[in-house]
């Protein structure tokens, strides 16, 4: 029988309490029996960010918070790389390792604006069901749906809850001393403190 398996991409600088609740949509919506969060090493649209924290440290964020929800797995797969991460390349090791199952990507409605600038996006299109979760203030309209849509299969709107998070936010509130303990996990928070992240 085939199984259905999330990805969920991103640099998670850090992971932050919005991740988990689409991630729970994304699983909830499409009835996914796993949906790997996949941290990336190095994003080719992030090349110039200069508050991006060490992948291991990321990493291990992502693990600290996903510990209690069984549906939700870690991919080491683009941080052990080393290198800048592509979505394709993600895509072809899972198909390797699960060629019988269905894939299925989230994106965020800010990336679908730019997803036709991804590497190889038409194979990307192909080899899995894109699922584009909507965010505040991106309005995903019918050339944008046109866009991403490849053989008669269109993305599909995941409906998630809307959340005023954003990872550039919560690094600019640790910045300046403002306490991020409402948008993060409170094992998420402990860490960033122990570890002196985002001074």
């Amino acid at each position: 029988m085939k199984r259905k398996i999330g990805i969920f991409g991103g640099t998670f600088n850090p992971i932050h309490n919005a991740h988990i609740s689409i991630a729970e949509s994304f699983v909830n919506n499409f009835e996914l029996d796993i949906c790997y969060f996949v941290p990336a090493y190095q994003s080719p649209f992030r090349l110039t960010e200069k508050d991006v924290i060490s992948p291991s440290n990321r990493l291990q964020m992502v693990e600290i918070a996903l510990r209690d929800y069984p549906l939700f797995s870690v991919l080491h797969y683009e941080i052990e790389k080393a290198t800048t991460s592509y979505t394709i390349d993600t895509i072809n090791h899972l198909k390797s390792l699960y060629p019988l199952d269905d894939l299925f990507l989230l994106i965020g409605g800010d990336q679908a604006e730019s997803f036709i600038l991804w590497k190889q996006y038409l194979d990307i299109l192909s080899n899995v069901q894109l699922c584009i979760a909507k965010r505040p203030y991106f309005k995903l309209d019918d050339d944008i749906i046109s866009k991403l849509s490849i053989e008669n299969k269109k993305p599909i709107i995941v409906q998630t809850k809307q959340f005023e998070i954003s990872a550039s936010k919560i690094r600019q509130s640790i910045k300046i001393g403002k306490d991020i303990g409402e948008l993060i996990p409170k094992e998420i928070n402990e860490f960033i403190i122990s570890k002196n992240l985002y001074k």
